[in-house]
């Protein structure tokens, strides 16, 4: 490892060498994020009477979107909305971000935690300070500055008139747990009748099948009635590399006769379904109509 050379192994040694390796990786993440907007993941876990705040940060780098933890504090006060403002902006100034380059944070349903994002947006919208701009760029073909553009989310505000705003994103996992809890407990009778428990993971995604082909019924239903539609598809590859593409139909409601956008599935596509796609799109049709 580089740095201070290490002559023996002990508790000494191997937290100075922890200390350099942080301040190295901290080091990295600060050139990293530098003039780059920031999508926020805050969530606060407990551990029996202990509480801890984590913050990830994502931004896109050379194309790609790129995940880092910037830091894990535990909370000595209660979780007001000021306190969790103040901490957030704490950590994220560790790395050099400062809460201009935020356009989005996401938390669970907590009112404490969506008006810490009320909070911070309206301290960025109050900030006297304007963003720093680009350095002046030159002369190159468009696709070449749309690319970088792309790459690189750097901004430059000083000649738009563009207020920045920072958006609350709501967890979609904590909101699907909410959805679920409601639902059962409409039924507790029923449940405590049958000593049930739904708390195992193979319940929670049995739930969540029969929840999903309940709604796509509902969906196709209308199709049905409707008549005429149009098909929306895209693909892409997510985190994982695997390249997916999302199906999304649009039809006229026949409720309300007002154009409607609905997601269907995601179909992933391999090396076989890339060679014929003809015959996906086939079996895709197969399931639309039933």
């Amino acid at each position: 490892m580089s740095g201070t050379p290490i002559n023996s192994i002990n508790i000494k040694h191997i937290k100075l060498s922890i200390e350099e390796k942080a301040h190295m990786v901290r080091k990295n993440i600060c050139d990293e994020v530098k003039n780059k907007l920031i999508a926020l993941k805050v969530d606060v876990a407990s551990l029996k009477s202990r509480r801890f705040l984590g913050l990830n940060i994502q931004y896109i780098r050379e194309g790609k979107i790129v995940l880092r933890n910037v830091g894990i504090m535990e909370l000595h006060q209660r979780n007001t909305a000021e306190f969790l403002k103040d901490c957030v902006t704490f950590m994220l100034s560790r790395f050099g971000i400062e809460i201009k380059q935020l356009y989005s944070i996401k938390t669970d349903n907590g009112a404490n935690m969506l008006s810490m994002v009320k909070k911070i947006d309206e301290r960025v919208r109050e900030a006297p300070e304007i963003f720093e701009s680009l350095e002046d760029e030159t002369d190159v073909d468009d696709t070449d500055y749309y690319q970088n553009l792309i790459d690189n989310l750097q901004f430059d505000l000083v000649s738009s008139e563009i207020i920045p705003k920072v958006t609350a994103v709501r967890c979609a996992a904590h909101t699907l747990q909410l959805a679920v809890r409601d639902a059962l407990n409409e039924h507790v009778d029923l449940l405590d009748q049958w000593n049930v428990s739904y708390s195992s993971k193979t319940n929670c995604e049995e739930l969540i099948e029969l929840m999903s082909q309940e709604v796509r019924s509902v969906i196709l239903a209308e199709r049905r009635v409707a008549g005429y539609f149009s098909l929306s598809v895209d693909s892409t590859p997510d985190l994982s590399h695997i390249d997916q593409l999302c199906v999304i139909i649009r039809y006229v409601s026949p409720f309300d006769d007002l154009p409607v956008e609905r997601f269907l599935t995601f179909l992933e596509l391999n090396s076989r379904w890339k060679r014929y796609y003809g015959c996906g799109f086939k079996i895709f049709d197969r399931r639309l109509q039933t």
